[in-house]
C-alpha cells in the first residue's frame, strides 16, 4: 500500500480499517510525495517489509516506527522527523539517500547509512535534545 495523503495515528489503539474491519496499513510500504504519516501518543507501527519515504514521516515522542526484521527504511526525499524511535533489525538498514532528518531526543536503532554524507554509523543513535 502507498500513501500520498496526510495520515496521523494517535494512541496505542488507533487504526484505520477497511469495510471488512481489516487493517488498512497491513501492507504499507511507501509514503509518497506529498504524503505525510505521523505516529503519536505512544503509537507503535511495524511494517511487513521494506519501507520507502519520499513524503513526510514523523515519529512523535513515545512512539515507535519499526521496519520488519531484515528489511530497510529508505528516505528518498522530503523529511523524516524522529522524536521517538525509528528501528530496524537484523540485516536491515536506515538509509538516508536524500531529504532531511530532524528530531529532538529521538533514537535510530539499527544500522544507519547516510549517502549524502558518505558515512556509515552502526547501532543505536540518539538525536540531540
Amino acid at each position: 500500500m502507498n500513501n500520498a495523503s496526510n495520515i496521523t495515528l494517535t494512541g496505542t489503539a488507533s487504526k484505520i480499517v477497511n469495510q471488512s474491519q481489516a487493517n488498512t496499513f497491513a501492507n504499507f510500504a511507501s509514503n509518497e510525495t506529498p504524503g505525510s504519516f505521523t505516529l503519536a501518543g505512544g503509537r507503535t507501527f511495524t511494517t511487513v517489509g521494506n519501507f520507502t519515504d519520499a513524503g513526510v514521516l514523523h515519529v512523535s515522542t513515545d512512539s515507535t516506527f519499526t521496519v520488519a526484521a531484515n528489511h530497510s527504511y529508505t528516505e528518498t526525499g522530503n523529511t523524516t522527523t524522529v522524536d521517538g524511535t525509528l528501528a530496524v533489525s537484523g540485516s536491515g538498514t536506515i538509509d538516508i539517500n536524500a531529504g532531511s532528518v530532524f528530531g529532538s531526543g529521538g533514537t535510530f536503532s539499527g544500522d544507519l547509512v547516510s549517502v549524502e554524507r558518505s558515512t556509515s554509523e552502526t547501532r543505536s543513535r540518539k538525536l540531540a535534545s
